[in-house]
């Protein structure tokens, strides 16, 4: 699976404001490497800004949804029982359960995405993807990981911890809004250690594969 080379930050901060599109408050944004090390209560939301680096390919990446309360439904014995409310449903809800892998320099996070912010990442809804290959196909299809690799935004990550100690990290919404993640690079981001002054133009030496400064994939050109 491709891991983003780490950067150097410029400074040791372990946040930052910005303000997603969403939001008329500034949201403090950590860094992967503070959230993946801190232990905290069930529940709380944090942001962190981050490049999508890997899919999980292997699982399936929708579920059929209650239509009361939006949970799994299984099937037991051909009937439809829902596993939170306990209804029996014919609903034909498919929902996302889409695992990705994010990096931002100071480490790496594997997110497990909600319906509506695998909707926002991909662009298309569950309904397009079955409809396009069927509900029998349950792996992702090759056109949705190549669409969201290399995808950078701002995640708010829900952390919870299970009763076996396992540590789950689930994203509830996101934010792609150019602007916002523009001023937020500018501001905290460091310099690229490929960006060379040149008869007073910057220049940057760029990776022939990502085209980025460093490589997104670790490749040495």
């Amino acid at each position: 699976m491709p891991l983003a080379r780490a950067l150097q930050w410029e400074n040791d901060m372990e946040f930052h404001d910005v303000y997603p599109l969403f939001s008329q408050k500034a949201a403090q944004v950590s860094t992967i490497k503070w959230l993946t090390r801190m232990m905290n209560e069930d529940d709380q939301k944090y942001w962190i800004y981050g490049t999508v680096v890997g899919v999980e390919t292997t699982k399936p990446f929708w579920y059929l949804a209650c239509f009361v309360c939006g949970k799994g439904v299984e099937v037991v014995d051909g009937r439809r029982i829902c596993g939170h409310c306990g209804l029996e449903t014919n609903s034909d809800i498919y929902k996302y359960d889409l695992d990705v892998v994010v990096a931002d320099g100071t480490g790496v996070i594997n997110l497990t995405l909600s319906d509506g912010a695998s909707t926002r990442l991909i662009g298309e809804d569950t309904d397009h993807v079955i409809a396009y290959q069927g509900s029998r196909v349950k792996t992702l299809p090759p056109f949705i990981e190549d669409e969201i690799l290399g995808k950078r935004a701002l995640f708010e990550v829900v952390f919870r911890s299970e009763a076996t100690a396992v540590r789950r990290f689930n994203v509830s919404r996101l934010s792609e809004d150019e602007e916002v993640l523009e001023q937020y690079e500018l501001k905290y981001l460091p310099k690229e250690k490929g960006e060379v002054e040149a008869g007073g133009l910057k220049r940057r030496i760029v990776c022939c594969t990502c085209l980025r400064s460093w490589c997104l994939y670790g490749f040495l050109c």
